[in-house]
């Protein structure tokens, strides 16, 4: 299995993540953002989109990356999707909120911050206070769930891998800082054999 990635990018992280804690051994292939690799006809080939990551298991392409994770899942680590119903719906709910909310709100934040000193911008202070805001206030909802425990029980899940992807780009990005049971349950993903060390920090 070829794994296609960036290793600043949150979606990337993600599944660098779980496949190292996992121990699933995939042949992982850089794509260079900042050269525009990403929009090359032989990579649009494997991903329309022209964004990372994509995993091509033989004759197979997959991108998005909670679907890669959960394909890995399948085959690898079926445990990490939920050992019930009930866990599994929770994971399907966490999953869910971090692309759809926290994931926005950190894209927001980027976006205002790091991206765009990048691309030669000044960041605008009223946007990244707001951006700001955003995140505090998706970070208030996942704090409950981690304060004693990873997001949807016990032991890691593919929500776990989720949430900390996106907030660990940011990190480097946008110089978030993140504090009490959030920065500790990332702390404790942090101390899984395997995961990979974040550039920049």
């Amino acid at each position: 299995m070829q794994l296609h990635v960036h290793p600043m990018s949150g979606c990337s992280r993600r599944v660098l993540a779980f496949v190292q804690t996992q121990g699933i051994p995939v042949e992982r292939v850089h794509v260079a953002l900042e050269k525009g690799e990403q929009k090359s006809p032989a990579y649009l080939a494997l991903n329309p989109n022209g964004r990372v990551p994509t995993l091509v298991d033989g004759d197979f392409v997959l991108w998005e990356s909670e679907a890669i994770l959960r394909y890995l899942a399948e085959l690898h680590a079926p445990h990490t999707l939920g050992r019930d119903a009930r866990q599994r719906a929770d994971v399907s709910r966490w999953c869910a909120w971090g692309l759809a909310h926290l994931g926005a709100a950190l894209g927001r934040l980027n976006a205002a911050t790091g991206l765009k000193v990048m691309r030669g911008g000044t960041p605008d202070p009223e946007e990244v206070a707001a951006a700001r805001a955003d995140v505090e206030q998706q970070l208030a909802i996942l704090a409950p769930a981690v304060t004693e425990s990873f997001v949807a029980g016990p032991e890691p899940t593919i929500a776990d891998f989720v949430l900390a992807g996106a907030l660990e780009s940011s990190q480097v990005i946008a110089r978030l800082e993140l504090q009490g049971p959030v920065a500790s349950w990332l702390d404790r993903l942090r101390q899984l054999d395997g995961w990979p060390a974040l550039p920049g920090r």
